[in-house]
């Protein structure tokens, strides 16, 4: 089963519920297709982004409530141990980075420039919400085609 850490921005846009590849990664994750891998510090801010004005008119306090109790329940949720690696400018997309490596996750979603330019971390790769859809798909077309 794949270990994949979605950031935080790409986790309120899938609390948005909006069609797209982070509603769909997160389906996948649902139906236990994957494992989605978190930090309390992700936590942490994900509830601070959705408090924000721009969530706060678009999502019922009983949705975001929800969405982050699922996530507190069903996601492998790891402490971030060790040394906080300084790799890019911003330190939550740092602390993004020792996440995946906590939890031993080969990806990262994110939108983050900066971190897409990395494209590569200590094995891990990052990569774009549509590539990992499209990965996601490859995977399960050739799942099917081995059965």
């Amino acid at each position: 089963m794949i270990h994949v850490t979605l950031d935080t921005n790409a986790l309120a846009s899938g609390a948005l519920e909006r069609p797209g590849a982070i509603a769909q990664i997160l389906h996948y994750w649902r139906r236990g297709h994957l494992v989605l891998v978190i930090s309390g510090h992700i936590l942490e801010e994900l509830e601070r982004t959705l408090r924000k004005p721009y969530f706060a008119n678009r999502i019922a306090d009983s949705d975001r409530r929800l969405f982050l109790s699922l996530l507190r329940e069903y996601a492998m949720v790891v402490e971030i141990a060790g040394p906080v690696p300084t790799v890019v400018s911003e330190q939550g997309d740092n602390l993004v980075l020792a996440t995946a490596l906590g939890g031993a996750a080969p990806y990262i979603v994110t939108g983050d420039r900066e971190l897409q330019e990395l494209a590569e971390f200590e094995g891990i790769r990052i990569v774009s919400p549509r590539d990992f859809l499209t990965l996601l798909t490859a995977e399960e077309t050739e799942g099917d085609r081995t059965r």
